[in-house]
């Protein structure tokens, strides 16, 4: 959805923590509850300040929160430097793969700094997540 329409919509990341909630409450009862909002609070207090300098969009956050709240937090911090990694990748082969040419300004600089908002981070993510998964489980 982020590559199609630039943005998550909010219904999907409702979905999202409603399962995680459904999920938690599963496993541990109704002690699940304070474990699902433990889960889905410190990713956006952890990257806020990504936000504020925009790092990261909105979007991301709450789809990183939401994944929280069905994993390990030290999971998604895993998940969150492979994604990073996967960006930075995907970076400096746009990077490369615009050298030499020029933006309106005649600068290459100025035309590659402006491909790193075409960056879809929720692709990163999800690259990460796959990466985890096939590496050694979500829950290992």
């Amino acid at each position: 959805m982020d590559l199609k329409t630039d943005h998550v919509r909010n219904q999907y990341i409702v979905l999202g923590y409603l399962t995680g909630l459904f999920y938690n409450v599963q496993e541990f009862g109704i002690l699940g509850l304070r474990v699902f909002v433990w889960h889905a609070f410190w990713p956006v207090v952890l990257l806020y300040v990504l936000f504020m300098v925009r790092g990261l969009g909105a979007g991301d956050i709450k789809l990183i929160s939401v994944m929280s709240t069905f994993l390990v937090p030290s999971k998604v911090v895993h998940i969150l430097i492979a994604s990073v990694f996967i960006g930075a990748v995907i970076s400096i082969g746009k990077i490369l793969l615009h050298m030499g040419k020029q933006g309106k300004g005649g600068s290459v600089c100025r035309s590659t700094i402006r491909l790193g908002s075409y960056i879809h981070y929720t692709t990163c993510i999800l690259g990460a997540m796959i990466y985890a998964c096939v590496k050694e489980g979500l829950y290992g």
